[in-house]
């Protein structure tokens, strides 16, 4: 082994989520969910977790939640593309009758298209394309009409890049988050 990694090059900061949700003609559901753990110099890691129908967000919840616990009351800040992001999360974390008792409690939350929307002269929407990921092929395209949450084709790896950059841009007060 060429290279010692110190604690500090793999503490988990921040702790990144993306959604898509998905509406059918019953209900809203995650379909898809991506959940990164990161700070300042890189992003330690990421992985993706899918519903392909209802019936299986119970799951995808379960391992949100799993996620969730090993970072939780730790300081690490929960980031998200929008403050919709969190509500659709809240929503099917109360709906899920599989998790008695769902918490966000432990983390401070930031949505990082408020902050880039107070203090800069653009939107999430429209932040540089080498920050944001864009949907490349007709399916994505198709799939984001139908999806209710705004992030559709939006990666952590994105959110990530958003946080790092703005990062020194910014107070640090607005980085900070808002305890949940």
């Amino acid at each position: 082994m060429d290279r010692w990694y110190g604690d500090d090059e793999l503490r988990s900061s921040w702790c990144l989520i993306t959604l898509d949700a998905t509406l059918t003609e019953a209900e809203t559901y995650i379909s898809a969910c991506e959940i990164g753990v990161g700070n300042t110099n890189q992003l330690i890691r990421a992985e993706t977790f899918s519903a392909e129908a209802p019936a299986e967000e119970p799951q995808l919840l379960q391992a949100v939640g799993t996620e969730f616990d090993e970072h939780r009351y730790n300081g690490v800040t929960l980031i998200t593309p929008t403050e919709r992001t969190l509500r659709i999360l809240r929503t099917r974390l109360l709906d899920c009758e599989a998790i008695s008792q769902p918490t966000l409690r432990g983390f401070n939350h930031i949505a990082i298209a408020d902050v880039i929307e107070t203090y800069f002269e653009t939107d999430w929407a429209d932040w540089p394309p080498a920050i944001t990921n864009s949907i490349a092929s007709s399916k994505q395209s198709a799939a984001a009409e139908h999806s209710v949450s705004k992030i559709a084709g939006r990666s952590v790896e994105a959110l990530w890049n958003a946080r790092t950059s703005i990062g020194p841009l910014v107070p640090s007060k607005a980085l900070q988050g808002t305890p949940l």
